[in-house]
């Protein structure tokens, strides 16, 4: 079964709240993609640095669909984000927080799309272990 897109999106944003509260206690949208470097290591053990690298960069076409600044991003040899650094500086914050939730939105998406929910959420937990299970549990409030 997939997971709706809402309920991958909301998956994202608790991941990147999670992780913002980790870098940055105050609350401030950090200006690196750093989770993605975090998922790396996890994903090329699984599928390999091209396998990573071909997912994320797919991943980065569909966000770019979303989040039109995008466009100045792209995935290097080892599955890293460039180019962050030619984005415009005046982009609002929440519109580069957008960014960060459409592209590890479409990641998990396809991810899940590739190696199905519960090895997803197995990944996810052994990124983050700190978080509790019903944070992964993108079916709340929904009845079976």
């Amino acid at each position: 079964m997939n997971l709706e897109t809402i309920d991958v999106r909301h998956l994202a944003e608790r991941i990147l709240a999670f992780e913002r509260a980790i870098i940055s206690p105050t609350g401030d949208p950090s200006p690196a993609f750093f989770i993605f470097e975090k998922l790396s290591p996890h994903f090329i053990t699984m599928m390999g640095s091209y396998g990573y690298q071909q997912l994320l960069e797919r991943a980065l076409v569909l966000a770019r669909k979303e989040v039109p600044w995008l466009s100045k991003a792209n995935i290097n040899r080892d599955g890293l984000l460039d180019g962050l650094g030619e984005i415009d500086p005046n982009i609002a914050p929440e519109d580069f927080s957008e960014g960060k939730v459409a592209l590890l939105t479409h990641l998990l998406r396809l991810l899940t799309d590739i190696i199905g929910e519960g090895m997803t959420f197995r990944l996810l937990r052994d990124v983050w272990p700190e978080l509790a299970d019903n944070t992964m549990n993108t079916n709340q409030g929904k009845t079976p």
